[in-house]
């Protein structure tokens, strides 16, 4: 009764230890997954979009000092500054399409409605000036008739009133399409010129929207689906990897044991030798003093024989 219950509570004991170890062994490996997604998806996905702030500037010296007498300019780094080691990070990822805007925040006014048609451009150069990349757009404020005007102002009388709204605008100007830096010439800023000079805005900002094509395109579109697929087929190869080193590792044992056994029956065998040896050698010496008596034995029969003849032959001389 004893060994029985002794060999149940092993049997549990065996169960209880084999289900910690699954367990652990996949908390394992899905840590090990999660930590190589996710360094996969910090290091191979670039930032999807950055936004930086443009500050124009322009020239009053001239005559008509109620009009800008140059057109708006500004130059936008294209780095990011660490502020605690003021280290200069780098904004675009080297061989990433973008697409680069310029957003503008533009009033209903008077003058932006009669504007009219107006061209922005950009220049990217590099650190040492030289244009990589240079294009031109040509852009429209969105028209609106005094009629919608006048019904969107009262529709929205009381949010302008309270200042929860205002009658402005953001107006986006693509001006690349795509672009692509370099890793022998990387860019180092943006140079944006807008020609016009009766142009109203509030503020401006550059928008730089990264183009992303094969896994990145999915990783970005569908991040829960593919992080998915990702973490089932990386946890797939963890656990296979797991496996086939254990498989390895209880080879190893194998071969450990049956090399000890080898040895140990060679250290058998060597032991039975070594007693033959020894047991010849005793047959041997019991030979040898058998012989030695043998010759005694008959060395002492050719002596009494002599000694027998020579008593004979003194009594015959008597």
């Amino acid at each position: 009764m004893l060994k029985f219950l002794a060999s149940i509570l092993n049997l549990q004991y065996e169960a209880v230890v084999s289900i910690w170890k699954v367990y652990w062994f996949f908390v394992y490996s899905i840590f090990i997954s999660v930590v190589i997604y996710g360094a996969f998806f910090m290091l191979y996905l670039p930032s999807p979009e950055h936004v930086k702030p443009v500050h124009f500037k322009y020239n009053f010296s001239c005559e008509n000092s109620n009009q800008v007498c140059s057109y708006p300019t500004a130059i936008v780094s294209l780095h990011d500054f660490y502020k605690p080691t003021k280290e200069a990070i780098r904004v675009l990822s080297r061989g990433q399409e973008y697409m680069i805007n310029v957003q503008l925040d533009m009033p209903f006014s008077e003058e932006n409605r009669n504007l009219g048609m107006f061209l922005s451009k950009i220049d990217i150069l590099n650190k040492d000036g030289k244009t990589l990349a240079s294009s031109e757009r040509s852009s429209l404020f969105t028209y609106e008739s005094n009629l919608l005007s006048i019904i969107s102002t009262f529709f929205f009388i009381f949010p302008l009133l309270f200042g929860f709204q205002e009658q402005k605008k953001w107006m986006e100007v693509v001006l690349l399409d795509s672009f692509i830096d370099s890793s022998y010439e990387p860019a180092e800023v943006a140079k944006i010129t807008i020609y016009s000079k009766r142009i109203q805005f509030y503020s401006a900002r550059l928008r730089i929207k990264a183009v992303f094509s094969g896994i990145r395109y999915y990783m970005h579109q569908w991040p829960i689906t593919f992080s998915f697929f990702a973490f089932t087929n990386i946890l797939a190869v963890v656990t296979m990897v797991f496996l086939w080193r254990r498989g390895n590792k209880q080879e190893e044992i194998q071969l450990d044991l049956a090399d000890d056994l080898s040895d140990s029956d060679d250290d058998v065998n060597e032991e039975t030798d070594n007693k033959e040896l020894t047991d010849e050698n005793l047959c041997l010496d019991e030979n040898d003093d058998d012989s030695d008596s043998n010759n005694v034995e008959i060395e002492e029969i050719d002596g009494g024989s002599r000694l027998g003849r020579r008593e004979n032959f003194v009594n015959e001389e008597q």
